[in-house]
């Protein structure tokens, strides 16, 4: 892993930035999706709206771990331009979102395996007994919660990017929008 200055490498290698951005849209997108799900009739629009969730949930787990193998071989790592208690707490939000995102993926996981989901109507998983109802909805409700504990840490976390960009004036957010190099 190569470290860099703030201003030796103005942002992050490419790969870095693109699984940065599908994380986010993946999330949002899986949040969003999440609460639609119940708009349509049960039958085939819920199913296939479940499914759609299911899929995207799996793609994500796998995203998570690509771009945590890419972050800890090959990723371009920059330095901190905090110090003290801020560079403590951004690394605690940067930890506690990756734990949010991991938590949340395998609850879903966990979750659809418990209800015996239907994917498209084509594949059933099996529906794990132990718990019944008790165990269905305890899974779902702790899947909804660490969902929305990410969105209030990553709205952390981009509050405090956007406090150094336009408060700090330090380019911080360059790093992950090239298209800002160039601005303070």
């Amino acid at each position: 892993m190569t470290t860099h200055r703030l201003g030796d490498a103005p942002s992050y290698d490419g790969k870095t930035i693109a699984l940065h951005w599908l994380t986010v849209l993946l999330v949002v997108g899986q949040w969003l999706g999440a609460h639609a799900i119940d708009w349509f009739p049960r039958g085939v629009l819920r199913t296939d709206m479940r499914s759609l969730h299911i899929v995207f949930g799996s793609f994500l787990a796998v995203l998570i771990v690509a771009r945590l193998a890419w972050r800890w071989t090959r990723g371009r790592a920059l330095l901190s331009p905090d110090h003290g208690a801020l560079k403590l707490a951004a690394a605690i939000v940067h930890a506690l979102l990756y734990l949010l995102v991991v938590a949340t993926v395998g609850l879903g996981l966990l979750n659809a395996w418990v209800r015996g989901d239907s994917l498209f109507g084509l594949v059933n998983l099996p529906k794990l007994a132990m718990g019944g109802k008790a165990l269905n909805d305890q899974v779902e409700h702790l899947h909804a919660l660490a969902a929305n504990a990410i969105l209030v840490v990553a709205a952390l976390h981009a509050t405090a990017a956007l406090w150094h960009q336009y408060w700090r004036r330090d380019g911080l957010l360059r790093r992950m929008i090239p298209a800002l190099r160039g601005r303070s």
